[in-house]
This record gives structure tokens, sequence and C-alpha cells, in this order.
């Protein structure tokens, strides 16, 4: 039940940020400082979907029973990365830098190719794959994790490569096909390597 409640309200928080998208990032972009400016510029090269994963499955690799999990996480990144970049096709959101004329911080620098596009937040969505299976393994610091992923997605707004809702649709999307994974794993639907 708390889960349903937990979905619907995401949805609504979603559908809801599309009426507010373009007030909020000109809202985060006015109140940009030296710090958070490194920070999140150091974060956007830090973060890139690769190393995110590679960090994460460092963590797994290193606790021998939690090494059954890896191939799941790794499967998990993959889908929604695949989704993701399936939907920047689909969508073709212009990012909010370009089509509000934002200015990118300092050592952030994006190049355009074809599905360099805003919409979902690929960033986002990969880190939120890994969430529900970091939380299932390592409980004790959910709200680090927690912190961490909503922390990538605040960057993709504070730099100006996303709106609100290419983070939260990311973040949907990338909880949900952890989830999944998760009940594949435990439901024995696939046979993972343990």
């Amino acid at each position: 039940m708390k889960k349903r409640v937990i979905f619907v309200v995401s949805i609504v928080t979603l559908v809801l940020s599309f009426f507010f998208d373009k007030q909020i990032i000109l809202a985060i972009v006015a109140y940009r400082n030296i710090i958070l400016n490194n920070v999140t510029a150091w974060l956007t090269y830090f973060s890139s979907e690769f190393i995110i994963s590679a960090i994460i499955v460092l963590l797994f690799v290193l606790s021998r029973e939690k090494r059954r999990w890896i191939f799941p996480l790794g499967i998990s990144f993959l889908v929604s990365l695949i989704i993701t970049i399936i939907l920047k096709f689909l969508i073709g959101r212009v990012r909010p830098f370009t089509f509000l004329g934002l200015e990118l911080i300092k050592n952030v620098n994006y190049n355009f190719s074809v599905w360099n596009t805003s919409f979902p937040s690929l960033h986002t969505a990969v880190a939120f794959a890994a969430f529900p299976i970091l939380v299932k393994e390592f409980p004790r610091f959910k709200w680090f994790w927690f912190g961490l992923v909503c922390f990538i997605g605040f960057t993709r707004l504070y730099i100006g490569v996303h709106y609100l809702s290419d983070v939260i649709a990311g973040a949907l999307l990338g909880v949900s096909v952890g989830l999944l994974f998760i009940y594949f794993k435990e439901h024995k639907i696939f046979k993972f390597r343990e």
C-alpha cells in the first residue's frame, strides 16, 4: 500500500512539474554560487553513467555475500540506459540552457549530438536504478543513498541541462527498473549468476 501511494504521488508530482519547469529552473539558476558551481561542475564529470556504475559495482565486488547482486545491478543500469536513450530519441525535448538561453556554469561543456536531449535525465535514471538494490543490500545507509541520488538529480537542474520533470521522470524510470530486477531475482524469473 505504501509503495502504491509513493508511486501515485510521484506520478502526480511529475505531471505537475511540467507546469512549473521553466520557473523552477530559472529560480535555481538565479541562486547559483561559486561553491555549488564548483561542486556541480565536478559532479557532472564524476557522475557520468559509467563512473557511477563502476563505483557502485565495486561496492558489491568488495563484499563477497553481495556479489550475487552484481549482474542484476548491471542489467538494471543497462536497461535504464537503453530506455532513457529511446525516450530521448522519441521525445527530443530541447535542453533548458538552449531553450531558455541559460549560461552553463564554468567548466561544464555540453557537446551536441542527436540524442543529447533533455527528457528524461540519463544521469538520474542510472543513479536511481541502483537505489533500490543499494537500499536492499546496504539498508543502514538508505538515507545516504537517497541523498546522493537526489543530489545527482539536483546537479542536473543546477547546471541547466535538465528541467525538474526530466529529473523526476529519470528517477521514476530508474527506480522502476531497479525494483523490477529485484523482483526478478527474488522470484527467480531470470537465472542470474550467483
